[in-house]
């Protein structure tokens, strides 16, 4: 019987899974590591969702499951939560746990996932510590199969029919194998700090905290909280809002980002204070974001650290084949990629670990079906092994780069934060979409300086679910807030979406203008430039149709003022409303058994 071996180089989190998938099923695999066995694994925080469930039941055990869903934090109210939308005085803009469709996720410290991933393999003897990959070449052997043979910075090798790189967003696998798509974003200061949460600092912190975390976009700066409370034995504590957690395994952590060009000067690599500077980048910030990113002033073993923050570009499903035509050592079907080696995104939606984990739900089949054949005597060839990573590779790249983009993109979006000459020097919150004017597969809140004129995607993108409020008069919105990736959604529909500015009592107003006096096409909402923000009683629509991107400027006070006219054929349209109505009432767009009010403007698009 010919052997088959597979060679994991990363022992993270989706590199551990996919180690117990292997050994579940009884391949041939060795995991290796570059940090040695006695090291202090460190690590902050990562939420769990459907994804990283569905990863679990692929690869584990039910027990082995079951632990780890022991090991999720609390909220008050259920250990599954969503963030919470949050101006910086403090005040709750938008609550995506109030949306029926925006997926949830709990929290777990890292360490303890890794811990809970990697000690079955390393018990196993699957696991090789203080193994640090150096580089990997391409050999024949006698019996004419390809095979890779993998170095090491201490001079080992090893050898095997497929290389799995999973190293992580410094990827040494990814630059070898030519795709070369991780890129460092350095637009902005990146913070970040975890702790641990006695209860004495859970008194000090605000409650609201307990029923998620905490999102803010302010500024130019983007802020993230959230605990970690892991259940004790009895759970949520009974007739009280008090959580009876795990203290001793209980954390916080938040993540700070700055626009570098508000402190040209400040470089985070010569050390200085670094709480000190992401106060003072917040100073006009609510008292309760001091307090929280204080917390652990004095937690000499966490101190805030300034990270490196990485993203990945989209590679086309014929990378592999581009390259060799030009450089045949590129590209090699046997050197496959997951998790942030290939496909690093930015952390505002949590999903880059649940992102990483999933890949195993689409790899692992084409492994074990690699090895099944390999029980007939032969091993696989090169061929059998593009086909295989045919069957991983192409779904991967769909699922986790549309949730790279969802995250931002390889570029952080930026609202202006210089205060304009006609407006008062204070801090203006970006607008955020609140009403859903029709459904449609998802949307992105974008950053997009006006004058940039580019087309928005590439500014990068920061995504939220949409809020359901309905405006205080008006056309009502649809039923029902749209995810951000609706599978009954129509193929290739873009959203119709209301920006909603600051004042929210001109949100009727802005909505009448919509229906009655302008032509706007597809509307993509972008958070508003300073400028227009402060400007009193106005905000931006963009617009996107095929390549031209248009905007318009709704000013209350001047109906006609900046508007863009766009007469589309009339039976198109009609026609194109009727069929998205039908739609509706069938429910293909709208939860079953509620009825569907689609309020379109005249120029609506499919």
């Amino acid at each position: 019987m010919a052997s088959f071996k597979v060679i994991i180089v990363g022992g993270g989190l989706s590199g551990s899974l996919l180690a117990n998938g292997l050994m579940n099923n009884d391949v041939n695999f060795t995991l290796y590591e570059r940090d040695p066995a006695d090291s202090k694994r460190e690590g902050y925080q990562i939420r769990l969702g459907d994804a990283a469930m569905e990863a679990f039941e692929c690869c584990l055990k039910p027990d082995h499951v079951a632990s780890i869903r022991t090991r999720l934090g609390l909220s008050t109210n259920q250990s599954s939560t969503a963030p919470i939308v949050c101006t910086s005085q403090f005040k709750i803009v938008l609550d995506l746990s109030q949306l029926p469709n925006y997926s949830r996720s709990a929290a777990i410290n890292r360490v303890v996932l890794r811990n809970l991933l990697l000690d079955p393999v390393e018990t196993a003897g699957h696991a090789r510590f203080g193994k640090a990959f150096s580089r990997y070449e391409i050999i024949c052997p006698a019996d004419g199969q390809e095979r890779v043979k993998v170095h090491f910075a201490d001079g080992s090798s090893d050898t095997c029919d497929v290389l799995v790189g999973a190293d992580g967003s410094g990827s040494r696998i990814n630059k070898q194998v030519g795709a070369r798509n991780i890129v460092d974003l350095d637009s902005h200061l990146s913070f970040v700090q975890k702790g641990s949460l006695p209860p004495s600092r859970v008194r000090m912190l605000p409650r609201r905290l307990l029923q998620g975390p905490i999102i803010v976009f302010s500024e130019g700066c983007s802020l993230f909280f959230a605990l970690y409370l892991p259940p004790a034995r009895n759970g949520v504590t009974e007739n009280s809002n008090e959580l009876d957690y795990d203290a001793e395994e209980a954390s916080f952590y938040w993540g700070l980002s700055v626009p570098r060009e508000m402190y040209p000067n400040h470089d985070p690599d010569e050390g200085g204070d670094h709480l000190k500077f992401c106060l003072k980048a917040i100073e006009h910030w609510s008292p309760e974001y001091h307090t929280m990113l204080s917390i652990g002033e004095y937690d000499g073993n966490s101190p805030v650290m300034a990270i490196n923050t990485r993203a990945s570009r989209p590679l086309p499903k014929k990378w592999r084949r581009n390259l060799r035509s030009e450089n045949p050592d590129e590209g090699h079907p046997r050197v496959w990629l997951m998790g942030d080696a290939v496909h690093a995104m930015q952390p505002n939606r949590g999903m880059g670990g649940n992102q990483a984990l999933n890949d195993c739900v689409d790899l692992l089949p084409q492994l074990l079906q690699l090895n099944e054949a390999a029980k007939s005597g032969k091993p696989p060839s090169s061929t059998d092994v593009e086909q295989a990573l045919a069957g991983y590779e192409p779904k991967m790249l769909d699922r986790a780069f549309a949730w790279v983009r969802k995250s931002g993109g390889a570029s952080i979006p930026t609202t202006s934060h210089k205060p304009c000459a006609k407006s008062a020097a204070r801090p203006v919150e970006p607008a955020i979409v609140k009403h859903v004017l029709a459904w449609g597969p998802g949307f992105f809140l974008h950053g997009v300086d006006p004058s940039a004129r580019g087309d928005w995607r590439r500014h990068g993108s920061r995504a939220f679910a949409l809020g359901q409020p309905s405006p205080p008069s008006g056309p009502q919105p649809c039923p029902g807030a749209s995810s951000f990736s609706s599978a009954r959604s129509p193929k290739g529909m873009l959203p119709l979406l209301a920006v909603i500015p600051n004042e929210e009592k001109h949100a009727a107003e802005i909505h009448k203008r919509l229906f009655e006096g302008h032509r706007t096409g597809r509307l993509v909402a972008t958070q508003l430039d300073c400028r227009l923000v402060c400007r009193a009683m106005s905000t931006t629509l963009y617009t996107q149709r095929r390549t031209k991107q248009q905007s318009t400027v709704i000013n209350p006070g001047c109906q006609e003022k900046g508007s863009v006219k766009m007469d589309p054929n009339p039976a198109t349209l009609a026609r194109k409303k009727q069929t998205l109505t039908n739609r509706c009432q069938k429910g293909a767009l709208v939860p079953p058994g509620r009825r569907a009010e689609l309020p379109l403007p005249p120029d609506f698009h499919v």
